[in-house]
């Protein structure tokens, strides 16, 4: 499997792939491979870094754009909340990058996905959600993120519930869309293809 020429279910073609999870859930890894398969995620992905030595593959306009809405929101990627309504600057960006297969992957994007949701209309959206056990994400953020933390945030506690209200946006915001669900854990017991390659050649 080399390329997605046609992402299907049912009878709808889809055409716009968002990607999104909990930071060190494997997003980045998942975004890469729908780079590779075929699926525009954008020409500005940014370069490696010593937590993700392959590349975020994400677009940074978009990560730019969420980091904003956030911060006028009054938060961060780790201290998040929801923005709610359509923003102008969101449309700009999806003219931009709209094109017949296309996406983009940002974790940011569970809490700002109601500034775009208007501007998708026509959109067959699917939402690809991937997941990590709690302990391995925040072992993961502690080693690679935690100087981005205030240091009374830099504990289990703030991690765990950090995680629970990123799934819990995620939860929200693509619960009248389509979902596939990716588990890290999968990837090393070569399972974590098979959600893609049954909803990929079957549909739903």
């Amino acid at each position: 499997m080399t390329n997605l020429q046609v992402l299907k279910n049912g009878d709808k073609m889809r055409n716009c792939i968002i990607v999104c999870g909990m930071h060190r859930a494997g997003t980045s890894l998942v975004a890469r491979l729908f780079h590779e398969w075929g699926v525009y995620m954008g020409d500005n992905l940014g370069t490696p870094d010593p937590a993700n030595t392959e590349g975020e593959y994400e677009n940074l306009d978009f990560v730019r754009l969420n980091n904003v809405l956030l911060q006028e929101h009054g938060g961060s990627w780790n201290s998040p909340v929801m923005c709610h309504d359509s923003d102008d600057r969101a449309n700009a960006l999806i003219r931009r990058y709209r094109r017949k297969l296309w996406g983009w992957k940002d974790n940011r994007t569970a809490f700002t996905f109601r500034a775009y949701e208007e501007y998708l209309q026509g959109e067959n959206i699917l939402f690809v959600i991937c997941k990590r056990r709690k302990d391995a994400v925040i072992g993961s953020l502690f080693r690679t993120h935690r100087r981005q933390f205030r240091k009374e945030d830099r504990n289990y506690k703030y991690f765990s519930e950090l995680y629970d209200v990123y799934y819990g946006a995620i939860n929200t915001v693509s619960k009248d869309y389509p979902t596939l669900v990716l588990h890290y854990e999968d990837f090393k017991a070569r399972k974590f293809f098979n959600p893609l390659l049954n909803h990929f050649s079957e549909g739903e």
